[in-house]
């Protein structure tokens, strides 16, 4: 079975006039998985007085999209740029942490292709046998930019839009939208000028604080325990163990096998069980 890597990340504020992101990333393959120890990252927004309206290096639409508000937009910028330093690290992360050129693997990122990110990653060159895919949910979750209005993300932006660069196909957009569930967005990257097969695997029901959509349950994993990190950060210890969210979907089961164990990336290795959730 090729492996799956579900990237998720969590954007919110933490002052007038800084952010925080948090994000992990869980590898699956077959009946068996694991979650890298998620990591949590503090910005601060740049100054409005004297900074012109393009940082002058590469183009960025801003997680606002459209805004006209000079702060506003200034603050946008800010965060898809951190968003895309992150999101290249850790795909950086998996690429060179085991050799994915033979086997291939498929790479979901659980929000919005931001062009910020679109770049990086195209800037990378993956091998051809790894898909980058990206799953976001519409209503677009709050985290997607601190509880903005959703109108002011699709403005300049657009949602479900392919994109071209130099005349060359990059990103094919697609939207689902189940009888259960809300709409779901999927936007594939079409690196090396080829569109590959990517197969979503089976679909669970994300809790209804999170969204409301169908997810991978790979995901599903990557968001709760975000959602675990942001409660009670982990001591990021060797051997501490993998705890469960206190609210976590009824119909994932998943069983942890051990603490965290010694080695770089930290993380924890589990099964995929029919007891639900447990941490050791």
């Amino acid at each position: 079975m090729t492996p799956l890597f579900a990237i998720g990340y969590r954007l919110s504020a933490t002052a007038p006039e800084a952010f925080r992101i948090t994000a992990t990333y869980v590898r699956s393959e077959s009946d068996a998985g694991w979650v890298r120890s998620p990591q949590t990252w503090d910005f601060g927004y740049p100054s409005v007085n004297g900074i012109p309206r393009r940082f002058g290096t590469s183009e960025t639409l801003g997680l606002l999209g459209g805004v006209k508000n000079e702060k506003q937009f200034l603050y946008s910028e800010a965060c898809e740029r951190a968003i895309g330093d992150i999101l290249t690290t850790i795909i950086c992360e998996i690429l060179d942490g085991e050799d994915l050129s033979q086997s291939g693997a498929t790479i979901v990122i659980f929000g919005l292709a931001l062009p910020k990110v679109v770049g990086r990653i195209l800037s990378l060159r993956p091998p051809e046998s790894v898909q980058v895919a990206w799953l976001c949910p519409r209503p677009f979750p709050e985290w997607m930019a601190e509880g903005v209005n959703e109108s002011a993300i699709v403005g300049l932006h657009g949602w479900g839009v392919d994109t071209d660069w130099d005349d060359e196909r990059v990103l094919v957009s697609t939207k689902t939208e189940p009888e259960d569930g809300c709409l779901l967005v999927f936007q594939q990257l079409c690196h090396w000028g080829v569109r590959g097969d990517v197969s979503i695997p089976k679909r669970e029901h994300v809790k209804a604080n999170l969204c409301k959509a169908q997810l991978p349950r790979e995901v599903i994993v990557a968001a709760e325990q975000i959602e675990v990190e942001l409660s009670a950060v982990y001591s990021h210890e060797a051997e501490e163990p993998l705890r469960r969210p206190a609210n976590s979907v009824g119909s994932l089961k998943y069983e942890s096998l051990k603490g965290q164990q010694r080695q770089w990336p930290p993380g924890w290795p589990f099964k995929w069980g029919d007891g639900g959730v447990s941490a050791e």
